[in-house]
């Protein structure tokens, strides 16, 4: 069977879901850690060893791919809020131009009712100075330049009156775009200070989760050094002992060799001490049969030779008993 390539499946849309909840993640996290904690590691071969460390790659593998999961994601959010931004801005001003369109008929009338009502003020001055004077020609020219002069105050004022509602406009037009302004920039310090606080949070969590993990290392090569210096005293201890063995193996060996030759050598001088006894018990009867044959007349160099033919078996019926 091959090897699993990932940690585990998971689908995408599911993290991307998540993502969108505080502690989202925990639950995948914890996933993985329960993984991690039932793993089977063994030391003791380089295949097994192998495995531990291909655990180890593929941690690594998940978290890359998860967090490019949320880079993707947030780089697709920050994209759709520069084109709301965008968006907004854009209606505001058409939105601005065509509010100042919409009244402009309205501004026009009111100008020209103005007008109109300067224009009516003047002729009944006119009429009143009319009525209280006679109707001569200084009077008139006099009619016609208050006329002319009243006239062109209204209109002067109503010139200040448009214009003081333009700058009111404006004022009010920037008044709103400063408090939209500081709205959005509220919005955005708030987002920020969001931000940052999840980002202080998940710095806080993962500096944690680092800590568990440095703590579970340290312990691990604790754990790793303590089997080592045991398997080194254990082997040094069985170097002793194998040593010890093969020291008395050899002074077993030794002493069995020595046994064997003292043995050998007891046997050997037995077997001499035997031959010597056997051989003079022999020589001693030889003698006696030969001053017996000495005696009866048969010379000694004649008894001897009697004596080995007797003994090599040149005389079938006659023998020497040893």
């Amino acid at each position: 069977m091959s090897e699993q390539k990932e940690l585990f499946k998971f689908e995408e849309k599911t993290v991307l879901q998540c993502f969108a909840r505080k502690g989202g993640l925990d639950l995948l996290l914890g996933d993985v850690k329960a993984l991690i904690k039932l793993f089977d590691h063994d030391m003791s071969t380089a295949g097994s060893r192998a495995k531990t460390a291909s655990l180890a790659h593929k941690v690594a593998k998940f978290k890359t791919k998860i967090d490019g999961l949320g880079k993707d994601l947030v780089a697709d959010w920050k994209t759709k809020a520069k084109a709301v931004d965008a968006n907004r801005k854009s209606m505001r001003d058409a939105l601005d131009e065509l509010k100042i369109e919409a009244r402009k008929p309205l501004d026009d009338w009111e100008a020209e009712q103005a007008k109109i009502e300067a224009d009516k003020q003047a002729i009944i001055a006119a009429q009143k100075l009319a009525a209280e004077k006679e109707y001569d020609h200084e009077i008139a020219v006099l009619l016609d330049r208050e006329r002319d002069r009243l006239k062109q105050e209204k209109i002067d004022e109503l010139a200040r009156i448009a214009a003081a509602a333009k700058q009111k406009e404006e004022l009010d037009r920037k008044e709103r775009d400063d408090r939209i302004a500081k709205e959005v920039a509220a919005q955005v310090r708030e987002k920020e200070k969001q931000k940052r606080i999840k980002l202080e949070n998940d710095s806080k969590k993962a500096a944690l989760v680092a800590k568990e993990r440095a703590h579970e290392a340290k312990v691990a090569l604790d754990n790793a050094e303590a089997d080592r210096i045991a398997a080194e005293a254990k082997a040094k201890q069985d170097s002793i002992d194998a040593e010890k063995r093969q020291e008395q193996a050899v002074k077993d060996t030794e002493e069995r060799i020595k046994l064997q030759a003292k043995a050998a050598k007891d046997a050997a001088d037995a077997a001499l001490k035997a031959r010597e006894a056997d051989q003079n018990k022999k020589k001693e009867r030889n003698n006696r049969l030969l001053d017996g044959m000495v005696k009866i007349g048969i010379s000694e160099a004649h008894g001897k030779e009697l004596i080995t033919a007797i003994y090599r078996g040149k005389f079938p019926d006659l023998r020497i008993n040893y």
